[in-house]
């Protein structure tokens, strides 16, 4: 097995984060996530396509998605980036943290 999350149970305590990239390699529960601060959230385009995206959705202060080269066509991070976009149609997806974003 490689390296990697395989649970993220638990994040759901770390009121103060505003920033997560979690590395998934396995499809995992995202749930814990849903209700975060965070206000950044970057994917690595290796994120198992069966990872149900929708706690996404209830991060309310979520302004930007990270996804590494999404601008590739036909590669799997602009798959993953339709894939938000079908949820979150208005969020603001990049290929890298923008400064400052808060300021």
């Amino acid at each position: 097995m490689q390296p990697g999350l395989t649970s993220i149970a638990g994040i759901e305590n770390l009121t103060k984060l505003t920033y997560l990239l979690p590395e998934l390699r396995y499809e995992i529960d995202l749930s814990p996530i849903a209700g975060l601060n965070v206000e950044v959230l970057q994917f690595y385009p290796t994120l198992p396509e069966e990872i149900d995206l929708t706690p996404i959705a209830d991060m309310p202060n979520l302004k930007q998605i990270v996804i590494p080269n999404w601008e590739v066509p036909d590669s799997d991070s602009s798959r993953l980036a339709d894939r938000i976009r079908e949820l979150l149609p208005d969020i603001e997806i990049t290929s890298s943290r923008l400064p400052n974003i808060t300021g």
